[in-house]
C-alpha cells in the first residue's frame, strides 16, 4: 500500500522594520565614509571654495557615521529587549518623514549661502546642499519604502 503525504509550503512575506533600519543603515554609514574621504582630499586643494566644500563634507561624513552606528547599537539594544515593533515602525516612519522636512530646510540655507557669499561660503553652501540633497534623497526613499512595504506585507 502506498502512502501519499501531502506537504503544503506556505510563502509569507512580512515588512521586518528592524532589518530595513539596519541596512539603511549600512547605507548611511557608507555614505558617511564616502563623504569623509572625498571631504579630506578636498581640504587638501588650493582654492577657498574646495577646501570649505572639503569642510563640509568631512563633518557631515563624519556625523553621518555617528548617526548609522548609533542607529546599529539601538537596534541591538532592541534585539535584546522586548518591544512593541509596530511603535518603532511608525517611530521610524515619523522620523523619516520629519527628517526629509528638515534636509529641504538645510537645501535651501545651503542655496543661500551658495548664491550670496563669497568662495568660502559658496564652497560650506556647495557642501551643504550637496549633503541635505543626498540625506534628503535617503530619508525620503526610506520613508516610502517603510510605509509601503508596511501596508502591503502586514504580519
Amino acid at each position: 500500500m502506498k502512502r501519499i503525504v501531502k506537504v503544503t509550503i506556505e510563502n509569507k512575506t512580512v515588512y521586518d522594520v528592524m532589518t530595513h533600519t539596519d541596512f539603511a543603515s549600512n547605507i548611511l554609514l557608507s555614505w558617511g565614509i564616502i563623504s569623509t574621504g572625498t571631504g579630506i582630499l578636498l581640504m587638501n586643494g588650493n582654492e577657498r571654495m574646495t577646501k570649505s566644500l572639503g569642510i563640509q563634507n568631512t563633518i557631515w561624513g563624519a556625523a553621518e557615521i555617528g548617526a548609522a552606528m548609533w542607529v546599529k547599537g539601538l537596534i541591538e539594544g532592541k534585539k535584546e529587549s522586548e518591544f512593541d515593533k509596530e511603535k518603532f515602525k511608525q517611530k521610524f516612519q515619523e522620523i523619516l518623514g520629519f527628517k526629509f522636512f528638515i534636509d529641504l530646510g538645510i537645501i535651501g540655507i545651503g542655496s543661500a549661502m551658495y548664491m550670496l557669499g563669497n568662495d568660502e561660503i559658496k564652497g560650506h553652501g556647495a557642501g551643504i546642499i550637496i549633503q541635505g540633497f543626498s540625506l534628503s534623497v535617503f530619508d525620503g526613499i526610506n520613508f516610502l519604502v517603510s510605509k509601503n512595504l508596511s501596508e502591503r506585507f502586514k504580519e
